[in-house]
């Protein structure tokens, strides 16, 4: 039987969100193509981003985002699948015209242990352009919760395994089809 969403974040013990994005990166070294993939599920109330949150109800929407570049590292790639979605749920919040409600949890999960523990404090942190990114999220008001789950250990990430897979395979046989 699939885990089910409430089942996953149970288990991992997220209580409070707003975004939950799971994402996968695929490449090799530098020279070689990169792609990367990212669900979003937006946790979206009537009037997303007000501070009155009366009646409405709670829906969940998801999004996918994917793309590649030609040349590109396997964790350039996985710390790519984030910055598109946090990009575009950023610009989205700021569109609400009255009080936002800040901060906004959002959880990433990750099957990379390299970036979840760069991006947690627990490794130098390389990479430093992504990481100054990510925390001009933070300083916008943006929690970012940083999960690790083992390869293929949800659905969702072997979704976006295979997509981002299919990305960078595009860039390598120009002629292939993606999906």
């Amino acid at each position: 039987m699939a885990e089910t969403l409430e089942d996953l974040l149970q288990r991992l013990n997220i209580k409070t969100w707003d975004l939950l994005l799971v994402g996968d990166g695929s490449g090799s070294r530098w020279e070689q193509p990169a792609g990367w993939a990212c669900v979003a599920i937006e946790r979206s109330r009537q009037q997303l981003g007000r501070a009155n949150d009366s009646g409405g109800g709670e829906q969940l929407r998801r999004k996918v985002f994917y793309g590649a570049v030609n040349d590109g590292t396997v964790n350039f790639a996985e710390l790519m699948a984030y910055f598109a979605p946090l990009s575009w749920y950023a610009a989205k919040t700021e569109k609400f015209d009255g009080p936002l409600v800040l901060p906004r949890e959002v959880h990433i999960l990750t099957d990379s242990q390299y970036v979840q523990k760069m991006m947690t404090g627990r490794m130098p942190k390389t990479h430093a352009a992504f990481w100054l990114a990510y925390n001009i999220y933070n300083r916008l008001g943006f929690r970012l919760n940083w999960h690790w789950l083992p390869r293929n250990d949800i659905a969702l990430n072997r979704y976006v395994d295979a997509i981002s897979r299919k990305a960078r395979l595009l860039l390598q046989n120009p002629g292939s089809v993606l999906i």
